[in-house]
């Protein structure tokens, strides 16, 4: 945290070494004239209430308010993850086991959208249809997986949950409402280890949106 508009200091309030954890700290800084500005290096939520207050001169800023990034719906293409060496393409549509069959991963034409609030999600085979989805047991908590939008963005999401559910709509979007606005989530028959592959369950892998690159 720092003087907002002012050059941002070498050193940290906070320090977090994993993921995810939740981590308080008491700090005293300056103001500027704008006020606070608080500064992540690689993401985070961050809460800050003000506790108190000295009189004096605040520092004037030295840098422009800086402008929010605009993105706007738009439907997923694609999904990739290094980790697991996924890159396959996204189709909507009513008959998802036609489209799981051509070696796709899909969803129906109304949970595409990126960018906005909302779940993507996602189904695939993971021992035909190409097997796209084979190795998303192998995702856990802190890993990343990226939906490439149609306006040419990646939207980044990091894995918030693994889990085996039952094979139905309500036990699977249950989870990404525990993680809401903006998620995604990868979704394949399983056993109940995690394993392929057995129509009784369902693997999910569900990530909150965390950058857009």
């Amino acid at each position: 945290a720092f003087p907002a508009g002012a050059t941002r200091p070498d050193s940290s309030n906070a320090n977090i070494n994993t993921w995810p954890q939740t981590v308080a700290n008491h700090a005293i800084v300056r103001v500027s004239t704008r006020g606070v500005a608080m500064y992540t290096k690689a993401g985070a939520h961050m809460l800050a209430d003000v506790a108190g207050w000295y009189t004096g001169t605040p520092t004037t800023p030295v840098t422009p308010v800086p402008a929010n990034p605009t993105y706007n719906p738009n439907r997923a293409t694609a999904v990739y993850s290094a980790k697991i060496g996924l890159y396959v393409g996204i189709l909507t549509g009513n008959n998802l086991n036609a489209i799981a069959d051509a070696g796709y991963a899909g969803t129906w034409s109304d949970l595409s959208n990126v960018a906005s609030p909302g779940n993507v999600m996602l189904f695939a085979h993971r021992t035909t249809g190409n097997a796209p989805f084979r190795y998303i047991n192998s995702l856990h908590p802190g890993d990343t997986f990226s939906l490439i939008g149609s306006d040419g963005h990646w939207y980044n999401y990091r894995v918030t949950n693994t889990s085996v559910t039952a094979p139905y709509y309500t036990s699977i979007n249950s989870i990404a409402s525990q993680y809401a606005p903006v998620t995604a989530q990868l979704v394949a028959c399983s056993r109940a280890d995690g394993s392929p592959t057995s129509t009784l369950y369902r693997i999910t892998v569900t990530g909150r949106l965390v950058s857009i690159t």
